[in-house]
């Protein structure tokens, strides 16, 4: 993403990702293969906890920490143009 922002000429101010549990769902979900859709409905205790880190993740990005890892990329930048 850093690459790809720099070379369409922009100057990333902050970068950092989201939705931790996510991406580790979906990594698990690689190595179980099932036929058919797999948007399913979550459990209401489930979705309460994504719903909790989500907004445990917001605030500590806006707090100004990066997060290493996640399913979703937050890229803040200014075009160099405007520099």
């Amino acid at each position: 993403v850093t690459i790809l922002l720099s070379d369409a000429g922009f100057h990333i101010q902050k970068i950092s990702y989201r939705n931790v549990l996510a991406a580790l769902a979906i990594a698990l979900s690689k190595f179980r293969r099932s036929p058919g859709s797999n948007l399913t409905p979550v459990p209401r205790w489930l979705n309460r906890l994504l719903y909790f880190q989500s907004i445990v993740e917001w605030a500590s990005i806006s707090a100004g920490f990066t997060i290493p890892v996640g399913s979703s990329v937050i890229a803040v930048s200014k075009s160099s143009a405007d520099e």
